[in-house]
């Protein structure tokens, strides 16, 4: 799960209840310590810490069974059978430090942003599929929280069924085999699928901070997040064949990023 997410729901119905930190800590059985930092994004809750917040607060976004999210994420939001199994990759490091990361940058916006994304009907599928797409940088994870945030839709898809195949088989490194035609977690915005640290076996493995694809154009392209003018290179490009679009983090450092704009930045 994300852990940022989940801070903003938990300091949301603590205030609901009217619950001080320390107070929802001694009905919880935990330290008023533990809480500030779970609630603060500080630290990741253990299961059993989840389950004493829940008996204080009422429902948290832990609530769903791993078996029922892949059909909800199978059927869109709508349950559905899972009838083949998906690809889930396995990341360098978990997503909730990426997350972490974004919200050290800038807290104010992440926590403003996280809190939108935790308001939502669907938040628990939301934190679910954040924890399962693969992130690489604190900039990936402010990508995925604006498209959170606008309203894009967590979902399964395979890459090999978009209508058009990549220049090059998509691959899971650590497995050494070709993923494009499983099951994998992505978001779905205005039409367009987000998939996330993709690796292609191009000469060389070749990994690319997010693939779109864009419906209208019935087309693949790849957007990648820099720190700074000063990133280099079109590796990406040169390797995939296929068009980048390269975005600075300050870029998505604003709270009012509209859906529009961020599909533009991404086109």
């Amino acid at each position: 799960m994300i852990n940022i997410p989940l801070s903003c729901n938990v300091e949301s119905k603590r205030c609901q209840a009217g619950l001080t930190q320390q107070r929802a800590g001694e009905l919880s059985g935990l330290t008023s310590r533990r809480w500030s930092a779970i609630e603060s994004g500080r630290c990741r809750p253990r299961r059993s810490e989840i389950r004493k917040m829940e008996r204080v607060l009422g429902g948290l976004q832990g609530s769903l069974k791993p078996y029922r999210a892949l059909q909800l994420l199978t059927g869109s939001g709508r349950c559905c059978e899972v009838t083949r199994s998906p690809h889930l990759p396995q990341p360098s490091k978990p997503s909730h430090v990426c997350f972490q990361a974004a919200g050290k940058r800038s807290p104010e916006i992440v926590a403003r942003l996280a809190s939108r994304v935790a308001g939502r009907n669907d938040f628990a599928l939301c934190d679910y599929l954040c924890d399962l797409v693969t992130l690489g940088s604190g900039s990936e994870a402010f990508f995925v929280l604006h498209l959170l945030a606008n309203g894009a839709e967590p979902a399964l898809a395979a890459p090999a069924e978009m209508g058009r195949a990549t220049p090059y088989p998509i691959i899971e490194p650590a497995l050494c085999r070709p993923v494009g035609d499983c099951l994998s977690p992505c978001l779905v915005a205005g039409g367009d699928f987000y998939f996330f640290g993709v690796c292609f076996a191009t000469p060389e493995v070749v990994r690319v901070n997010i693939l779109r694809w864009h419906s209208k154009g019935c087309c693949w392209r790849i957007v990648e997040i820099e720190e700074s003018d000063s990133s280099e290179g079109n590796s990406s490009e040169f390797f995939t064949r296929l068009p980048v679009h390269r975005i600075r983090t300050a870029e998505l450092e604003v709270l009012d990023l509209d859906f529009a704009l961020l599909t533009n930045l991404a086109f």
